[in-house]
């Protein structure tokens, strides 16, 4: 019975999504591997995408830049930083 019931619950809050990703009818979706579900997650974290200037900065706000270590002659590029969504990321 309580499973049932979760099942239910998961179902309206599904439809829920899928009704309000079409009414916002976002390309994210358009993405492969990206469905209303991830879609939503992302939009949701991002808020407004016009608060940044420039992709640079919505990758560090994701945290999806690497980092990059430059000494002299020698530049190496990292591994991904901790910064930034750890939902994004």
């Amino acid at each position: 019975e309580n499973i049932k019931h979760y099942k239910r619950l998961i179902d309206k809050a599904e439809t829920c999504v899928n009704d309000l990703m079409a009414e916002f009818n976002s390309v994210i979706t358009t993405v492969t591997g990206i469905e209303n579900r991830l879609g939503a997650v992302i939009l949701a974290e991002i808020r407004n995408i016009h608060a940044f200037d420039n992709p640079a900065q919505l990758q560090a706000f994701a945290g999806l830049d690497s980092s990059i270590y430059q000494s002299g002659q020698i530049d190496l590029a990292g591994r991904m930083v901790k910064r930034g969504s750890p939902h994004l990321r």
